[in-house]
C-alpha cells in the first residue's frame, strides 16, 4: 500500500505509521488535515512544497520537528502546532514569515 495519497501535486492523506517521514519531491502542497491523528514525530518537506493546508498536522501530538524549504510561503489555520520546531534556511522568506507568525524557528538547514 502506498503511504501517500497524492493528486495533482497535493498530498491529500498520509496512510503510514512511521514516526519519521520524508515527503517525495514533486509534492507542492499538503492538503487539509493530511497528517491528522498520525504518530508523526519528524517530517521533512521537499523543496517543491510551498503550502501547508489548514490543520495539516491536527492532533499530531508527537510531532516535534518539521524541516521546511525556504520556498514555503503559505500555511493554513492551526497548521503548525506550538511545540514544533521548524527548521528552515536562514534569511529565506519562510524564515521571516514563520518568525512573524510566532513559530519556533531553527536555522540549521
Amino acid at each position: 500500500m502506498n503511504r501517500f495519497r497524492i493528486k495533482s501535486g497535493v498530498l491529500l492523506e498520509y496512510r503510514g505509521d512511521a514516526g519519521n517521514v520524508e515527503i517525495p519531491e514533486g509534492v507542492t502542497e499538503l492538503g487539509k488535515s493530511a497528517f491528522e491523528r498520525t504518530g508523526l514525530e519528524t517530517l521533512r518537506l521537499p523543496s517543491t512544497v510551498t503550502k501547508l493546508g489548514d490543520r495539516a498536522f491536527a492532533d499530531c501530538d508527537a510531532l516535534r520537528e518539521l524541516y521546511a524549504p525556504g520556498t514555503l510561503t503559505d500555511w493554513g489555520k492551526g497548521c503548525i502546532p506550538h511545540a514544533v520546531r521548524v527548521h528552515v534556511p536562514a534569511g529565506s522568506g519562510a524564515d521571516r514569515l514563520l518568525r512573524e507568525a510566532g513559530c519556533t524557528v531553527v536555522n540549521d538547514v
